[in-house]
């Protein structure tokens, strides 16, 4: 898998990403809580298959929370079909990629932003932001009022792991 990094690619392998944001995620909730919440590949998997009928029923999206934790919450994803510019004015995303392929346009401009609900703006498309290509393994962080956008090429889709983390309001 390859990342960017202060504009380089770097190498990583999907192993040690996975085993990164999962002991990132489980000494945060080490830290705040007594319970510890684990999850294999194999039972990621399993939960994300009901989101697959729930995205081709609804508008080609269907989440679920995993956990909720002090500070910040993990959510489990599936797309089949493009999603909603999102801007989240109080939450960071931190995305580790299951399966699938998708195109991220960050940064720029949200354009026909509504807010939905107090902190969350969602609009209709992105000017002037850049694209990344997102596949297998990768891992993506969107600081807080980053307006972000996934685009699914034509009869694909995406499976991912988003950890929101809250952000001190500025």
């Amino acid at each position: 898998m390859e990342l960017m990094h202060k504009r380089k690619w770097i190498r990583v392998e999907k192993k040690y990403v996975v085993l990164c944001i999962c002991a990132l995620s489980l000494a945060t909730a080490l830290a705040q809580s007594a319970g510890v919440d684990a999850y294999s590949p194999k039972e990621l998997e399993r939960m994300a298959q009901p989101l697959h009928a729930q995205a081709d029923a609804g508008n080609g999206t269907a989440s679920r929370v995993l956990a909720n934790y002090p500070g910040h919450y993990t959510m489990l994803i599936y797309r089949d079909k493009d999603g909603e510019v999102e801007v989240h004015q109080r939450f960071a995303d931190i995305i580790l990629v299951m399966s699938g392929k998708a195109t991220l346009i960050t940064g720029g401009t949200t354009q026909n932003g509504k807010v939905v609900k107090p902190g969350e703006i969602r609009g209709t498309s992105i000017a002037g932001g850049s694209q990344s290509k997102l596949e297998e393994g990768d891992l993506v962080h969107i600081p807080a009022n980053t307006p972000h956008q996934l685009l699914i090429p034509p009869g694909n889709s995406i499976t991912y792991i988003t950890i929101k983390v809250e952000t001190p309001a500025s």
